[in-house]
């Protein structure tokens, strides 16, 4: 990550806004596309392992219809002034709540995860109503799960934070 961290702070500049047309910001509020960091060439031909990093607009489903077709893979234009880290933390909350979909079918999952009491990293298959219950609350824009959240909740009001 120390690649696009510029030593900035803060989230609320310029460099962390885009204006992008209705439609388009309509998808990307809609977690529809990200604009991805790649290290190839969009022309014709075969990609080169040393061209410059460009970031491309990649959707995440084919449900965008028209727009897959136009801009999926494309270089996203016209984003000099914004930073790397909005593109990479979008990227990844999307990522997070496509996961979290995923998990909530309400299938048998194999899961790796990392215990909290001692960082053990363990792997096991879950049921689909145990899935649910760790990772069920909230609605669809919430990755965490739900009694994190009241206990966060709960541990700012109790220290007065609103």
């Amino acid at each position: 990550m120390s690649e696009f961290y510029t030593g900035d702070v803060g989230i609320h500049g310029d460099s962390n806004r885009m204006w992008l047309r209705a439609d388009l910001h309509r998808l990307y509020e809609a977690h529809s596309f990200a604009i991805v960091p790649k290290r190839e060439i969009f022309d014709p031909g075969e990609p080169q392992p040393h061209s410059p990093q460009t970031y491309v607009v990649h959707f995440l489903g084919a449900s965008v219809g028209e727009f897959w077709d136009g801009y999926h893979k494309v270089p996203a234009q016209h984003i000099e002034g914004t930073r790397p880290q909005l593109h990479l933390a979008r990227f990844a909350w999307i990522i997070l709540i496509c996961v979290k979909g995923f998990l909530l079918k309400g299938y048998p999952r194999t899961v790796a995860r990392v215990l909290a009491e001692d960082g053990e990293q363990k792997t096991e298959t879950l049921a689909g109503s145990d899935l649910t219950e760790l990772y069920g609350g909230g609605d669809r824009l919430y990755a965490s799960p739900w009694s994190l959240r009241k206990k966060r909740k709960a541990d700012d009001e109790e220290e007065g934070v609103l």
